[in-house]
């Protein structure tokens, strides 16, 4: 049986919270609080929403409390009763790869959800708090795939969403597809216009040499690219990783004379992967 727990809202988090009950007029904000309800530390607690690929584990077993947790909706909006909340704070990096690289993640990873030859469609809503981001600190959230290529050859993540840019103004969320050359950068979203908000997210993929990206962002079309998204010398099938992740952190410091990276967290509900689109929340 897993006890409920009280989490306690503290620095970022809490003004996080403040700030989406002011803004987000359009719903009944929840009422003022200092903590909310952990259902759960484990992702396959959602075991059943997930749909037909529900096996789910965490980036790493030593991810700190505030890290990750399943809640109770805390925003008043969310499309499910229990949503998915990430949190980093600088310091927040795992195994020795990432610690030496500068690079910080919370994430959940979703088994054999990505193959050659297949085509997918990945769902989920997504909620970033107003304040999420810091001048030209960037973090990858929603979709996140990379694998290993036979033979020891490693080329580019296949394919990552990161919200970067220098001023609220000029920042975007990006999708970044690996065309088996380089990156192509593509403009999905509007960093003003996603935040303070629950955000509805489908990608319809295609892993091969003429395959194609289908991004819809609340029901809209943003990006219809079609071409190379996966070769058949990857080992396959991989893993779809949603969350936080995050890197250059002592670079960003000293470039931007920081003296502290800041904390960030974010919200998911509904994440599920299906090899069609079948009805959703």
């Amino acid at each position: 049986m897993i006890n409920r727990r009280e989490f306690t809202f503290g620095g970022v988090a809490a003004l996080g919270y403040s700030v989406f009950t002011q803004a987000n007029a359009q719903s009944t904000p929840p009422e003022a609080t200092s903590s909310y309800k952990i259902r759960s530390k484990n992702p396959n607690f959602l075991k059943r929403q997930r749909g037909k690929f529900n096996k789910a584990a965490l980036s790493s077993k030593e991810l700190r409390e505030h890290n990750y947790a399943i809640v109770e909706d805390f925003t008043g909006s969310a499309p499910t009763k229990y949503i998915e909340r990430f949190e980093l704070r600088e310091g927040d990096c795992f195994g020795n790869s990432d610690c030496r690289t500068q690079r910080e993640r919370s994430e959940v990873m979703i088994g054999n959800s990505a193959e050659y030859g297949k085509e997918y469609w990945y769902q989920t809503y997504f909620f970033v708090p107003e304040g999420f981001h810091v001048r030209n600190c960037y973090n990858n959230v929603v979709f996140n795939f990379h694998t290993n290529y036979k033979n020891g050859k490693w080329r580019n993540t296949a394919l990552i969403t990161p919200i970067m840019g220098g001023r609220e103004s000029v920042t975007r969320h990006y999708a970044m597809i690996y065309n088996g050359k380089k990156r192509k950068r593509v403009k999905l979203k509007s960093y003003n216009s996603m935040v303070g908000r629950w955000n509805k997210l489908e990608l319809n993929s295609k892993w091969h040499e003429n395959g194609f990206h289908r991004m819809y962002y609340d029901g809209q079309l943003v990006m219809d690219y079609q071409g190379y998204t996966l070769g058949s010398d990857a080992q396959t099938p991989f893993m779809w990783h949603y969350g936080l992740y995050r890197g250059s952190i002592q670079d960003k410091k000293k470039k931007w004379n920081l003296d502290t990276f800041p904390t960030q967290w974010a919200a998911y509900s509904g994440a599920r992967v299906s090899q069609k689109r079948e009805g959703w929340l």
